[in-house]
């Protein structure tokens, strides 16, 4: 585990690479990582080339994954400092390194916060296109460059991915003491972005709520219904799929609750306000417009896998 005390005070770095040093030298940088892959990639890769389909599933992919790395790009352009983080992806695999720009100041705060960004945009466009992922997000030292991913940042966040669990991204130890710091740069930090961007789950575990995306906007705009309602797809069409496979179903079911509590608990904060108060036809829309997400929740009992009577033939001799 790093302890996160100080900055690495050497900044300076080359152009479009922050782990290359003035001189164009590697160099091991304390960063924000994370390494993330895609739910059920070897089984949806295996079937496609049983089924005669590889090359529509490399389409299909490679189409995710190339929207999912524009977005973020795009999201990228609003940052403060440019070329300020790395991303690899490679096949299923995602790895992102974003180094401390001034440690000793700002305790990574635009750092952690921009990569919470970076991931909930990256994990909400693949979940739309049918993928859904899980890892690891920390603290440590990592390099990066487009050939090679190296450093102690690297192996920790794999080895928060290598549970085998949900889809979901895991925030360490110290990634959680960073966050906790930002927290008490706020007199109430109950409704600031990191706050907003972080859930904790049954198993006192922190992760990454991607879902926020759907709603980032509101109230000065409209919620993203297309998120939720492709989302809500996704999670459906997997329970369906993976009904014969209770280990693999029981993630789909993780992320219909996971969804299901970021929908309901949307819907019934606006759901109990009393209409009374409304000021003016754009306060009002609002309401309507929040309560209407309940119509992207999960009826789970669809999908419930249930008990039958025995199939079995009698054996004569």
């Amino acid at each position: 585990m790093v302890d996160l005390i100080e900055d690495d005070k050497s900044s300076s770095h080359t152009a479009g690479n922050p782990y290359l040093d003035v001189s164009g030298d590697p160099k091991l940088r304390r960063s924000v990582v994370c390494y993330a892959d895609i739910l059920g990639f070897s089984n949806l890769t295996t079937q496609a080339i049983a089924n005669g389909t590889a090359n529509i599933f490399l389409t299909r992919i490679r189409n995710a994954l190339t929207e999912a790395y524009a977005r973020v790009r795009e999201q990228a352009k609003s940052f403060l400092h440019k070329d300020s983080f790395c991303m690899k992806v490679f096949t299923d695999n995602i790895v992102i390194g974003y180094p401390f720009f001034d440690f000793e100041h700002e305790h990574g705060e635009i750092e952690l916060g921009n990569t919470m960004k970076i991931l909930s945009e990256f994990q909400t466009t693949l979940a739309m296109e049918g993928f859904l992922i899980r890892g690891g997000i920390t603290c440590g030292e990592i390099y990066m460059d487009d050939d090679i991913v190296f450093g102690n940042g690297l192996l920790e966040a794999h080895s928060l991915d290598k549970s085998g669990g949900p889809p979901r991204i895991v925030m360490s130890a110290s990634a959680i003491k960073l966050a906790r710091i930002h927290f008490g740069f706020y007199a109430d930090h109950t409704d600031t972005l990191q706050n907003n961007l972080i859930y904790k789950d049954s198993d006192c575990s922190y992760f990454v709520n991607y879902l926020d995306e759907a709603f980032k906007y509101f109230p000065d705009a409209g919620i993203f219904h297309e998120v939720l309602d492709k989302h809500r797809r996704t999670i459906e069409s997997g329970l369906k799929i993976y009904a014969p496979f209770p280990q693999i179903q029981a993630k789909f079911q993780w992320a219909a609750s996971y969804h299901n509590y970021v929908c309901g608990s949307f819907f019934n904060a606006y759901d109990e306000l009393d209409d009374s108060d409304i000021l003016d036809e754009e306060q009002y829309a609002s309401r309507l417009d929040a309560r209407s997400v309940s119509k992207h929740l999960i009826n789970l009992d669809d999908f419930a896998v249930h008990p039958t009577r025995n199939d079995l033939t009698p054996l004569r001799r």
